[in-house]
């Protein structure tokens, strides 16, 4: 089977305006949390800017921008919005995103057993994440790395002026690390049970000071599943340069490849007392949970050992699957600010996927029914599916007040 799936063609003009009758002081507060162009960041925090890169300290976030699409104070922003930051996922020990995006309240993200890529829920509702403020691909298995994310930002609810047809229950927003022109640098290895290892080589800084700044991010993981014959062998390169011509006009180029190759599991799963329930052929896992507890109730809870003979580490489906899926993500920007009241910026991303699934499946391996016996799913399951996208985003911000009222303004297109 083979399939080729590209982002749909689509134009949205949106216009925001923001007001608020907030004292000068307060303004100043939340634009400190946007840093200047410069090494020197610290020293020009005062200067007001609504879509400059934001500051994380720690675990905090002050300010995010998936709401407005402008740098808004996380207090000032008139939406429910969590963030996640780089040094929560080191601390955590987290190489996917699954790992530690459960830790926001109305988020979860499964890999189903590495069945599929990564699938992620807000509130309920399957949420294909964004990259940098970018639609995705759904089925790009890059996405459930934590390699060189500065942070994820979470918008609960809809948010159909700024992101389009999505899904009611919040958007997912991936932010990668950029270039900067503080140095910094890290060596890391790490080793662990089933055969777990992974390694990574972290640098960022100047090449040109104050005008050239570049990021390089290399990583590797192989790592054999909890079940037999499973595992996870993943290879991820970042790039990205920044480069300042002038103090009013910043460019970005960034890149970012992953390779991953997942060796899977189909388990033969159900949910505690479905299994003798007596409920009618054809009435399906899912129906059954949901009428019972409910739509959030999660359908598949438990595995059946009888159908394991070997254990629960048991791999119904032996060494014969392969799964491979490659992405590569080109993204670009320009940004202008000719004075402290108005910005433009213009954002680019191409991206280009192929996934190759090749898996016997064997009677056993699926839902169990309600009467304990296993439905019939044997056979082989094969695909090669492929698929590129592309968008562009024209923006313009403005600042200015008019007595003791603040005003915030964006204006612009997308298109993809």
């Amino acid at each position: 089977m083979g399939i080729d799936r590209h982002l749909g063609s689509r134009l949205a003009v949106f216009v925001a305006l923001g007001i608020a009758g907030v004292s000068h002081s307060s303004l100043a507060w939340a634009q400190q949390q946007a840093p200047a162009s410069r090494v020197d960041e610290a020293d020009d925090a005062q200067k007001q800017s609504l879509t400059q890169d934001i500051v994380v300290k720690g675990y905090r976030v002050d300010s995010t921008t998936s709401a407005t699409g402008i740098v808004t104070s996380v207090l000032d922003t008139p939406m429910s919005v969590s963030a996640i930051t780089d040094e929560f996922i080191r601390d955590t020990g987290a190489s996917r995103l699954i790992d530690t995006i459960g830790s926001l309240s109305g988020v979860t993200g499964q890999s189903n057993s590495g069945e599929t890529g990564v699938n992620f829920s807000a509130r309920g509702f399957a949420v294909t994440p964004q990259i940098d403020g970018f639609n995705t691909l759904s089925v790009a298995g890059g996405l459930g790395s934590s390699v060189a994310v500065e942070r994820i930002e979470v918008l609960k609810g809809p948010s159909a002026v700024f992101n389009g047809n999505v899904p009611p229950g919040g958007t997912i927003n991936i932010i990668y690390k950029r270039p900067s022109y503080k140095p910094e640098a890290f060596v890391e290895a790490t080793g662990g049970s089933w055969s777990y290892f992974s390694g990574q080589i972290f640098a960022t800084g100047p090449l040109i000071s104050d005008k050239v700044a570049y990021l390089v991010d290399a990583y590797y993981k192989d790592a054999d599943g909890w079940v037999n014959y499973t595992g996870h062998k993943e290879k991820t390169f970042v790039g990205g340069l920044r480069i300042d011509p002038t103090d009013t006009l910043r460019i970005d180029l960034g890149y970012r490849r992953a390779e991953h190759n997942l060796r899977i599991s189909t388990l033969p799963v159900s949910h505690e007392g479905y299994i003798g329930s007596n409920s009618p052929y054809g009435d399906t896992l899912d129906a059954w949970v949901a009428r019972n507890f409910g739509p959030l109730e999660p359908p598949q809870t438990i595995t059946v050992p009888q159908y394991l003979p070997a254990g629960r580490r048991d791999n119904p489906l032996g060494p014969q699957n392969y799964n491979l899926a490659n992405l590569n993500l080109y993204s670009g920007g320009i940004h202008w600010s000719p004075n402290e009241h108005i910005e433009f910026r213009d954002t680019f991303m191409y991206q280009k996927y192929t996934w190759d699934l090749l898996v016997i499946l064997q009677s056993g391996a699926k839902v169990i029914g309600a009467d304990g016996r296993s439905g019939i799913l044997s056979g082989l399951l094969a695909a090669n599916i492929a698929g590129s996208g592309w968008e562009n985003k024209l923006e313009a911000a403005a600042h200015f007040n008019t007595g003791g009222i603040e005003h915030e303004t964006l204006i612009g297109y997308q298109l993809a």
